[in-house]
């Protein structure tokens, strides 16, 4: 780990990797991975904001803020492509969802288990990964 930190720290005089993590390089990354540039109604950023502020504060290492960005980037990927899906199928708000079940616990303890299992029934429907 200590030699991967020393390389990737090499790597930001390069602009390879940054010092601070911004909202802007991560949103336009994600657009360059999904192809979609709508990011919706902007609610997500007093959230993003204040996560960026923790992670630029927070003592990580080169590798801690260059997974973080990777991270940003998956969650706004996927906030483009729930944006995009609402827009091509705005029926999904008319469904009803009546008695929902959430399944919470720690790691390595069966959640995924159980949702799997409950993702087998006919009258059920999991959320995918």
């Amino acid at each position: 780990m200590r030699i991967l930190n020393t390389l990737i720290g090499w790597l930001q005089p390069l602009g390879i990797t940054p010092k601070t993590i911004d909202d802007r390089s991560i949103i336009r990354k994600a657009m360059r991975k999904t192809g979609l540039t709508d990011v919706g109604n902007g609610r997500h950023q007093p959230g993003m904001d204040q996560l960026l502020r923790s992670i630029n504060n927070s003592p990580l290492t080169h590798f801690g803020k260059l997974s973080s960005t990777g991270f940003g980037v998956e969650g706004m990927s996927n906030r483009l492509r729930l944006v995009d899906h609402e827009k091509r199928h705005p029926e999904v708000f008319e469904r009803k969802i009546e008695r929902p079940i959430f399944i919470v616990g720690f790691p390595r303890t069966g959640t995924t288990l159980v949702q799997n299992l409950l993702a087998l029934s006919d009258d059920r429907r999991a959320l995918e990964f």
